[in-house]
């Protein structure tokens, strides 16, 4: 994660030797790159962790939300809605990563093929059952998670 920058910065000082001449100095396109400043590292772990960035982004947005709706929420202050919000962010973060870690172990299972061609016909056709209701499970908990979201919203109005 750390080298990911510098690997970029390799592969575009390979192009501008290539295709721009440049031998020892910085070419045009790993110039350009230099222009962007930090490139962001949102990335996600298998078991919740997440990288700095995401923890950066996450705050970011939560203190740009409370500093416009920290009142109308009925907050008793700008930083009592930052904490509250990045706290409940994190949480929902955490829970969806490991949820989609849980479901990521469930298909790998379901994929695996034991017994001769009949049986692994009928694990082809559990496993097509099991994907469709993990579709249906899916686009649920998404109707409930806005619906959850559509309340806190709501309250926090109020």
């Amino acid at each position: 994660m750390a080298n990911y920058r510098g690997f970029i910065k390799r592969k575009l000082h390979v192009v501008d030797q290539k295709w721009n001449q440049s031998v020892d100095t910085m070419g045009p396109c790993e110039a350009h790159l230099t222009t962007y400043g930090k490139v962001k590292e949102l990335v996600i772990g298998s078991f919740g962790e997440w990288s700095n960035d995401v923890h950066i982004v996450i705050k970011a947005c939560a203190a740009s939300i409370a500093h416009f709706t920290w009142q109308e929420s009925g907050y008793s202050d700008e930083e009592d809605a930052c904490a509250i919000l990045t706290t409940y962010c994190f949480k929902k973060l955490a829970i969806l990563s490991l949820r989609e870690v849980a479901v990521l172990l469930r298909n790998r299972v379901n994929q695996i093929r034991i017994g001769n061609k009949e049986t692994g016909k009928n694990n082809k056709q559990n496993n097509m059952r099991a994907i469709t209701i993990t579709i249906l499970e899916r686009l649920i908990s998404q109707d409930l998670n806005m619906l959850a979201c559509n309340a806190l919203h709501e309250a926090l109005r109020n």
